[in-house]
């Protein structure tokens, strides 16, 4: 009689506290990490391109980020730690981008602007341009030969002052001689210069080289004047 009393007691006991569906998850695993099959849509990846700001000069590394099927997030890093040119946009692509097609780059429109453009017709004629340096003449003081990331001048006067100025950032050359003129500014666009600004100063002329980013740079003392070097 005891046995059969504490049999239906327990089976009592049992039925209070079963789920109705045992296939119904029971409140006890909220909180716990259930994957899901909810599929969120997102556009398919092509490609992607970004520039650098002007002040890099190295390429450290790359790092992805992606979400896993059950949602977590998680990131992984390339190590590269090559040098690189600012001025070409870093592309990510598919692999099958490369093979069946040609990739296209984002246009440069510094580069395609070869020739200067001025509207004053008299400084034209003094700048002339060809695909690998623009030559620049002024009065009969200085004569500039500009390439990609170098600056001849050409000039019998003597060089006693250089300086880097910041916000935009200038190359500015001061040379020693008494003179007069009008300020007057070139237009170069070739290379990393923008142009090169003319100016007179009681007992010298001082050339302001316009850059188009950030460099450091170098002068050097030649047989035919001197030579700019940027980094």
């Amino acid at each position: 009689m005891l046995r059969a009393f504490f049999t239906i007691f327990f089976g009592l006991v049992a039925a209070l506290f079963a789920r109705e569906n045992p296939f119904l998850p029971a409140e006890s695993f909220e909180g716990l990490d259930v994957a899901t099959n909810v599929i969120e849509k997102k556009e398919s990846f092509d490609q992607h391109s970004t520039t650098l700001p002007s002040s890099a000069r190295v390429l450290k590394y790359v790092v992805f980020g992606y979400q896993n099927l059950d949602g977590s997030v998680e990131e992984k890093s390339l190590e590269i730690d090559r040098s690189i040119d600012w001025h070409d946009p870093i592309v990510i692509t598919k692999e099958s981008n490369i093979l069946n097609k040609p990739l296209v780059l984002p246009k440069d429109p510094q580069k395609e602007q070869l020739a200067p453009k001025n509207k004053d017709e008299s400084i034209k004629k003094e700048v002339v341009s060809t695909k690998e340096e623009v030559k620049l003449s002024f009065e009969d003081l200085i004569l500039f030969e500009v390439g990609e990331k170098s600056l001849k001048v050409l000039t019998k006067d003597r060089l006693f002052r250089n300086f880097l100025v910041t916000n935009p950032y200038k190359i500015v050359l001061d040379f020693k001689k008494d003179t007069a003129f009008y300020t007057k500014e070139f237009e170069v666009n070739h290379g990393a210069f923008k142009s090169i600004t003319m100016g007179n100063h009681s007992g010298y002329y001082r050339a302001a080289i316009l850059l188009d980013g950030h460099y450091i740079y170098e002068v050097k003392e030649q047989d035919f004047g001197y030579e700019v070097l940027i980094k």
